[in-house]
């Protein structure tokens, strides 16, 4: 449980990866988990039934971005901890994250628990990217300023990377 504790006080700005364990298996282990809630948010917010490629990409190009970012900054002894912190965050928000874009997807935009719906679903993606920003900051030893710079340009990043790969085939004769 301090694990998750820690994970918790990370999502509140109060603690940061340096007070995460250095543990492989932990970081394997959060890898799978997180392929698994990827692939279920996928099919939850997008309606298709087979999300584990989708899945297992996001989790790729996410680790290849933060690989980056830490190799650029020859901060590569920080991977284990900012993996640990930013998978086990977004694992963390995923049951949250879900029940709400389950809501999103069965409710209509015209009505008021519509709306309140996506704006809750609005405010958590803004969060979540100001808890990526907070854990890149702290891993990198840099700005707020830098830390939400890095954190939108990874998820730009990755969005085109995913629209890229899993994009809808063009209709034939179109």
């Amino acid at each position: 449980m301090p694990i998750i504790q820690t994970l918790a006080r990370i999502t509140l700005w109060r603690r940061g990866p340096r007070d995460l364990p250095v543990s492989g298996p932990l970081v394997a282990a959060l890898m799978l988990l997180y392929a698994g809630q990827s692939a279920l948010q996928l099919a939850v917010g997008t309606g298709k039934q087979m999300v584990v490629a989708d899945g297992i990409i996001d989790l790729v190009v996410l680790c290849a971005m933060i690989v980056a970012l830490l190799a650029v900054t020859s901060r590569l002894h920080r991977l284990p901890q900012t993996l640990i912190a930013v998978l086990g965050v977004e694992i963390l928000l995923a049951p949250l994250t879900i029940v709400l874009l389950s809501g999103v997807h069965g409710s209509r935009e015209d009505e008021l628990v519509g709306v309140l719906l996506r704006l809750a679903y609005i405010g958590l993606l803004v969060w979540d990217q100001l808890i990526f920003a907070h854990i890149l900051r702290c891993a990198l030893d840099a700005s707020l300023a830098v830390g939400v710079l890095l954190a939108v340009g990874c998820a730009l990043l990755s969005y085109a990377i995913m629209s890229v790969l899993f994009a809808a085939p063009a209709a034939a004769g179109a």
